[in-house]
Order: C-alpha cells, then sequence, then structure tokens
C-alpha cells in the first residue's frame, strides 16, 4: 500500500497535541479595514544521523533543545519549527519536551511509496549496491514539524520507490504538509518541508545524483498542486541541496515558480530585515518560499539566522533560517482578491 498518510486528527504515531494553543495578536487598520498578524517559522537541518553512520551528536542535539525550551519559557519561540535530519528520537520528539502544543512528522523508515514509471528503467536497473542504493531504507525521512497552532492536516508521503541517488537512499525522503489553524485567520496555512537529493555526500556522479534531484523536484511541485488548498496561503522550507550547483539551482527556479525569501528580502531590504549574512541569497542549502492566496497574503518582513555561534562552536552543519511573515486580509473577500493581485 502506498504510504500517502493524510490526518486531520491526531495519530499516536505521526503527530500530537497539546492543547490549548497560543492565542495571536492580530490587528486591524480602521483606515483600510486590513486584519494582520505575524507567524515566524524556523527551518533547521539538525545533522541526527544515527550511529554507526555518524557519531558524539547527543551533546549538541540536547543544547539544541535546551536552547528551544528556554525560547518557549521566555516567549520567543518561532511559531513553526521544521527539522530536516531528525533521524533520531530526541530531535523527532523535541517538539513536545520544549512545549509545543502540536506537531508531526515526516514519512517513516518503513512506509511504502509509488515504484517509478518505467521512463526510468535505465536509472533504476544502474542502481550501485556499494553506494548504498540497492540494501534499502534504514532510516526515516528525517522530517518533523512543530506548531504553536493546532495542525488540522497532515499529509506524509516519500518520495517514489528508487527516486534517490547514492547513500541518500538509505534514508527514506519526503515531503511533509502541514496546515496549521491561526485563531482569527479566516483559513489555514499550508507549510510543506523537505530535504532534497544530496550532490557530493551522495557518493555517486553528479550526473546520477542531479538526475534524482529532478524526480524529487517534480514530486515536490506535484505534491504542492495536489495538496495545497488553494485557498490557503503556502509556505515551504527545508534543504534543498543547491549550494554551488548551478544547474540545480536553475531547475528549481524553473519548477518551483513562488518567491524564495533570502532573494525577495536581498532584492528590497526595505519591506523585509535581514540579518542574515552574506550578500549571495543562493548561497545556501537553507531555503523558504511563500505564495499567498486570494483570501489569506503572505509577505516576508524579517529573516535571520540562528543557531550559529559566534565562538566558532556551531551545534549542526547547518545555521537554523528563520523567517518572520506578516500573515493579511481583509473581512471583504473582494478585498482579499484584491490584495492577492497586488
Amino acid at each position: 500500500m502506498v504510504a500517502l498518510l493524510v490526518f486531520g486528527v491526531s495519530s499516536p504515531t505521526t503527530a500530537g497535541s497539546l492543547l490549548p494553543e497560543r492565542q495571536p495578536v492580530i490587528q486591524v487598520d480602521p483606515a483600510t479595514g486590513e486584519h494582520s498578524t505575524r507567524i515566524s517559522v524556523l527551518i533547521y537541518n539538525v545533522k541526527a544521523i544515527p550511529w554507526p553512520f555518524l557519531w558524539g551528536r547527543s551533546g549538541d542535539l540536547k543544547k539544541i533543545q535546551a536552547t528551544l525550551a528556554s525560547w518557549q519559557q521566555a516567549g520567543t519561540a518561532p511559531d513553526v519549527v521544521l527539522f530536516q535530519e531528525a533521524f533520531r528520537d530526541r530531535p523527532r520528539k523535541m517538539g513536545k519536551k520544549v512545549g509545543y502544543p502540536d506537531w508531526a512528522r515526516g514519512p517513516k523508515k518503513g512506509d511504502d511509496a509509488e515504484k517509478l514509471p518505467s521512463t526510468n528503467n535505465e536509472f533504476v536497473t544502474e542502481r550501485s549496491f556499494m553506494k548504498g542504493e540497492r540494501l534499502g531504507k534504514v532510516m526515516s525521512s528525517g522530517l518533523a514539524a512543530f506548531s504553536e497552532f493546532r495542525i488540522v492536516k497532515r499529509i506524509a508521503q516519500p518520495f517514489k520507490r528508487h527516486a534517490c541517488a547514492g547513500y541518500d537512499c538509505f534514508a527514506n525522503k519526503g515531503l511533509l504538509l502541514v496546515s496549521i489553524q491561526i485563531p482569527g485567520v479566516p483559513v489555514p496555512i499550508d507549510i510543506v518541508t523537505t530535504h532534497l537529493n544530496s550532490k557530493k555526500s551522495s557518493g555517486v556522479p553528479d550526473t546520477r545524483s542531479f538526475y534524482a534531484y529532478q524526480l524529487q523536484v517534480d514530486e515536490l511541485t506535484t505534491f504542492i498542486n495536489e495538496h495545497r488548498d488553494p485557498t490557503h496561503p503556502l509556505i515551504l522550507g527545508g534543504d534543498f541541496n543547491l549550494r554551488e550547483s548551478p544547474n540545480r539551482l536553475k531547475y528549481v527556479r524553473e519548477k518551483v515558480t513562488f518567491p524564495f525569501v533570502r532573494a525577495w528580502c536581498h532584492v528590497d531590504p526595505s519591506v523585509c530585515r535581514s540579518k542574515v549574512k552574506g550578500v549571495d541569497p543562493w548561497h545556501s542549502q537553507d531555503q523558504q518560499v511563500f505564495n499567498g492566496s486570494p483570501v489569506v497574503n503572505v509577505e516576508p518582513i524579517a529573516t535571520d539566522e540562528v543557531f550559529d555561534s559566534e565562538d566558532g562552536k556551531v551545534l549542526s552543519d547547518h545555521s537554523g533560517f528563520l523567517v518572520t511573515y506578516r500573515i493579511s486580509w481583509f473581512a471583504d473577500t473582494s478585498s482579499n482578491t484584491q490584495l492577492a493581485q497586488n
């Protein structure tokens, strides 16, 4: 059976809920009638790869948890946290432990997937045993989501069988969508996370890893088209593995046609305050993408990098990428349509 998991309620194996949820601050412009609030989304590849592939990660993972817990206690925690490479128990359960009211996880190790179509037979038959492409899945997708707001829908879907290259095939990589309902906002926000095939770390030639990458990007766009509600705004975030790879960047930008936050904020800093280091918005694996709807608009207004210690000690091989979005809407639906067009 194909493992496309859709939940309108909590599942003990893939999700949870500790309500009540946080109540947002909603502002109303008396001149225009526009309603607005804010939501912050953190994406973070936590490098929680299990033994025997990697060891010595327990201390750093404990520090990540302690930091999130301190933010929760201070009331400054991100509203939504999206983890990649959360293969170990600690990061998968971290949301509940630090106090997030709701959570979900991506495809598990044993979740089955659809087969690649026959047009990919040559790619499938050339799989390498030595590079792990024929050994089966020994890890989950590593995807997890924690939310301050109620998750009203969860969809976890692995990439198609054999749509991977090299050592990446050890993990059952795929896609996770959570629809969060912010109290007072007319419709939920659809949030998607993923972790696309690596390049050099996959251990196979670039031509092979790029082919798998294309397959996964195609699945990502199909997944969004099929499962995103068109009345819901969309936020997509994850490890895109596109840094220093012009062909990957070109392919992603052709297929994912919504604005990328880093590039958006780089073009016009006056509308999006950025604390991110560096001047090249594409010199990062970690990207967020956004798109409004005819009902509710979404736009980034601030970005930051977290978990990037100034003393040179980092807790992962990635920084966390934190984006604050402004969510806006009108009670009059005709005004909402105009807002989305603008």
